[in-house]
């Protein structure tokens, strides 16, 4: 990127962008924020869903405060990122969580697992991160060297994940593998041949979390029938409104966190191939990139001031880059 770029040349939808030098994206971001800090930008096409309307980008600081706090504008109902997942039930509402959610119904998701993270439970859990972490080390120590991605990275979140929900340590790694899947579909790593067949990727996420969901099912029955001091335990015999959550949203809970756990491993297997690919010993994966951001749903009657769009309309409130706190930025 030269010196006198423009916001005009810059497009956050481009997958391109994201593989560029952290410098150059850094410098991106700058001239967003001083010539166009709220811009638009068309939505990436999506393998199986219509193209997307499009999306307003906020990157200063202050404007992403206040989309962070104002809900009753910048909603997160619809769904918090891009592209838009299809309306109705399974498999894409597996994908939702309660970040998906608005109050009073995220208040009340907030309250069922807020047992879960009291201070006793937080210190509870902290000794297990050291146990976990001393059982990962120990299985590589020996050889002095290992992948970082893959046998540090992974087993460490994803156990702890495991045993914040209860999951049996048998079941950690097809746990694993499918939320790899889930988060890295565009990575030939987890699903191989996507870069030739990208259809490759959606049938593979879809798969996934359908799995996944249905080991949520007997996961949730064998938490009734013998209930431990876990999360799952904790959901299902958690009441919203009156009523016991559903099989979909019991899904919910377990999908997107064991997402979120594979995302940082997939970032760091893309990082080491950009690695090799400098040694020259593996293509380097053009999907393995920062989100762009979270999205939110701009209410009806708002308008951005000085410019067309507003209600209806998309805003990316968390773009993937450092944001700078300072006001004039």
């Amino acid at each position: 990127m030269s010196a006198d770029l423009t916001a005009d040349q810059i497009n956050l939808s481009d997958s391109g962008f994201w593989g560029r030098p952290f410098e150059e994206r850094d410098a991106a971001f700058r001239v967003l924020r001083d010539q166009r800090p709220v811009a638009f930008f068309d939505e990436p096409p999506w393998p199986f869903l219509p193209q997307g309307p499009g999306y307003w980008a906020l990157t200063r600081f202050g404007d992403v405060v206040e989309a962070s706090r104002n809900p009753a504008v910048f909603s997160s109902a619809d769904g918090s990122v891009l592209p838009d997942l299809p309306a109705g039930g399974p498999p894409f509402s597996y994908l939702r969580s309660m970040i998906d959610m608005d109050n009073p119904g995220h208040a009340d998701m907030r309250k069922i697992v807020a047992r879960a993270f009291s201070p006793g439970a937080v210190r509870e859990l902290a000794s297990q991160v050291v146990t976990l972490a001393h059982e990962v080390v120990d299985t590589v120590i020996e050889d002095g060297e290992c992948d970082l991605a893959t046998q540090i990275a992974t087993p460490l979140p994803v156990g702890l994940v495991c045993q914040l929900l209860g999951v049996p340590r048998s079941d950690w790694k097809w746990v694993r593998d499918r939320a790899l899947i889930a988060y890295g579909r565009d990575d030939p790593e987890f699903v191989p041949g996507v870069l030739e067949e990208p259809e490759l990727g959606a049938l593979a996420v879809i798969q996934a979390v359908e799995e996944m969901a249905g080991y949520m099912k007997e996961l949730s029955e064998s938490k009734r029938s013998r209930p431990g001091d876990d999360l799952t335990s904790r959901l299902v015999r958690a009441e919203v409104a009156g009523r016991q959550l559903s099989e979909e949203e019991l899904a919910q809970w377990f999908i997107p966190p064991e997402r979120g756990r594979a995302r940082a491993v997939v970032h760091l297997a893309g990082r080491r191939r950009g690695r090799d690919q400098q040694a020259g010993d593996h293509p380097r994966c053009p999907h393995a990139r920062p989100p762009p951001g979270a999205a939110a749903g701009l209410a009806a009657g708002f308008r951005w001031p000085g410019r067309d769009g507003g209600g209806g309309d998309r805003a990316l409130v968390r773009p993937g880059h450092r944001l700078s706190p300072h006001p004039e930025e």
